[in-house]
């Protein structure tokens, strides 16, 4: 564990940057929203780990493993989440924002990364070119369209901002199609680029959404 000073985290730095994040900088570190009616003060680094406050308000983790997330998310009108199907907490914002923790704010326990019987599931060589194949000589949306019929679901384009180093950054988010009937394991993700092209992706099915 590194030990406290003047914070450096870049993920601390731009989540703290954007207006609709549920983490806030208090003038002598930064808060984590709990709830609509209560704030927390981080004396540990959600994303990496390190020990923010000069001097720790609270005792260390109880022997049997830290709970105080799993408390958190108990709290009515919670802005603390739990995917219990990948073992994930996050904090949630305005706006749908939701930021993924990496250590509990409090102790500074590491989380765990996915479940441990989880299995990491990759599309094989085989799969991902007999797939592949099948969208050879397909450059445009509307030839996609034409070949598969509308998506499954679709994404439109649309503008988001970014806080890198705590400045504001506009991106722009393609149009996104999804096709879920075209296999019983893999997704097809269709990016629509800004020249009208297509940029054709492939994800397991489980880790998407």
């Amino acid at each position: 564990m590194k030990s406290a000073g003047q914070h450096q985290c870049a993920l601390m730095v731009m989540w703290a940057a954007d207006p609709r994040s549920p983490v806030n900088p208090n003038g002598n570190g930064y808060d984590l929203k709990l709830s609509t009616k209560s704030n927390l003060p981080v004396v540990f680094c959600p994303f990496c780990g390190e020990l923010i406050a000069k001097e720790k308000v609270v005792d260390e983790s109880p022997k049997t493993g830290c709970e105080h997330l799993r408390n958190f998310v108990t709290m009515p009108d919670p802005s603390i989440s739990y995917d219990n199907a990948n073992d994930v907490y996050s904090a949630v914002g305005d706006e749908q924002m939701s930021i993924r923790l990496f250590f509990c704010p409090i102790c500074g326990d590491e989380l765990p990364s996915q479940k441990r019987d989880q299995p990491n599931i990759e599309i094989s060589a085989k799969e991902k070119s007999e797939l592949m194949k099948q969208f050879i000589g397909i450059e445009t949306v509307q030839e996609l369209i034409e070949k598969y019929g509308p998506p499954d679901y679709e994404r439109p384009a649309s503008e988001d901002f970014l806080y890198p180093g705590g400045k504001k950054v506009s991106i722009m988010i393609p149009k996104t199609l999804y096709y879920d009937h075209l296999s019983k394991s893999i997704e097809v993700v269709v990016l629509e680029l800004r020249d009208g092209m297509i940029d054709v992706k492939l994800k397991p099915k489980e880790f998407l959404r």
